[in-house]
């Protein structure tokens, strides 16, 4: 393989500044963000705004307090809505391997967490590669929430970002993050095109690729919580791809402790408490799993570890579904 690191920091770098010069729709905007989220949305700095890309919103509501860490932060945009949710008591970290935007994502920060009225800023950013984290100084389990956005597809080397993604999170923390995928493995004639590799098209994993990485690392559970397709809108780039079919789609993963990852006895209920900022009558998990304020529902082991033994834990009542 003849693309390096290099050439796709040079397509980030020169040829791109935001979604509208992409190839794709993967990094339109596809469907509405949480309304919280949302409203945030008005308020992020518009050199900011303009150069951002991605395939989704990949964070949750209700991280109030803590620290968050974006991988492949860009010029900022999810590390600025993400200060905003953490609050004056969070915390929150955008690394990126691209010298110019994160210039552009400093150049505001500042000024944004003034006008959060934060008593002093909350929101840093730093030159370094997501495939190594310690080489930033990030420390063993000292984050709480990982956010990446249509960024894991540009690396070379997939399996260490999610080693070290398990590595910084703390024990009960989640790995939130938006990528594109595709549905086969492509010819190879086309694997060393410089365009497509920074388009994040030859970069994409299958599914089963992707299961298999994540659970290497470590992580015990992968939850769906959005898919979309993907239209390759350049008809030389679409000759290129063939019948290749891509799509998008935002994961939550966690970190639970190894004594936890199967659960106990797989005969408990969970009755969401209400308490997460945003969503008072009702808690979305993924796309399979949705739990109404104050109503009993019954999970499965790997739920019970997950609802138990994670950042969530907190905001549920478990107990023995008798009990209830």
């Amino acid at each position: 393989m003849m693309i390096s690191t290099l050439s796709v920091h040079k397509f980030y770098g020169e040829s791109r500044k935001g979604f509208k010069d992409f190839k794709t729709t993967a990094c339109a905007p596809s469907g509405r963000p949480h309304p919280k989220v949302e409203e945030t949305l008005q308020l992020v700095p518009e050199p900011v705004l303009v150069r951002s890309c991605g395939c989704g919103f990949p964070f949750p509501v209700g991280i109030d307090g803590l620290k968050i860490l974006d991988l492949g932060c860009g010029c900022g945009r999810d590390a600025y809505l993400a200060c905003a949710l953490v609050g004056p008591q969070g915390f929150v970290t955008g690394i990126d391997l691209l010298p110019e935007q994160v210039q552009v994502a400093e150049e505001h920060a500042d000024s944004f967490c003034q006008r959060l009225r934060y008593p002093r800023s909350h929101l840093r950013f730093m030159v370094g590669s997501i495939e190594d984290l310690k080489s930033a100084k990030i420390e063993d389990g000292s984050q709480d929430i990982l956010i990446s956005n249509c960024v894991i597809n540009l690396s070379f080397n997939k399996q260490k970002v999610f080693d070290e993604a398990y590595r910084v999170l703390t024990s009960g923390g989640e790995f939130h993050f938006s990528d594109m995928y595709i549905d086969r493995h492509l010819d190879s004639h086309v694997l060393d095109h410089q365009e497509l590799w920074g388009e994040g098209l030859l970069g994409a994993l299958t599914l089963s690729e992707f299961e298999d990485i994540v659970k290497k690392a470590g992580f015990s559970q992968i939850h769906r919580v959005h898919s979309n397709p993907i239209a390759i809108v350049d008809e030389h780039v679409k000759s290129l791809l063939g019948s290749a079919r891509y799509q998008s789609v935002t994961h939550r993963v966690f970190k639970l402790p190894q004594s936890e990852n199967v659960g106990m006895s797989g005969q408990i209920a969970a009755a969401y408490l209400g308490s997460i900022s945003g969503q008072p009558e009702v808690y979305r998990l993924s796309q399979q799993h949705e739990f109404k304020t104050g109503l009993p529902t019954h999970v499965d082991s790997a739920l019970e570890a997950l609802l138990s033994s994670s950042w969530l834990a907190k905001h549920f009542h478990l107990r023995m579904a008798t009990d209830f």
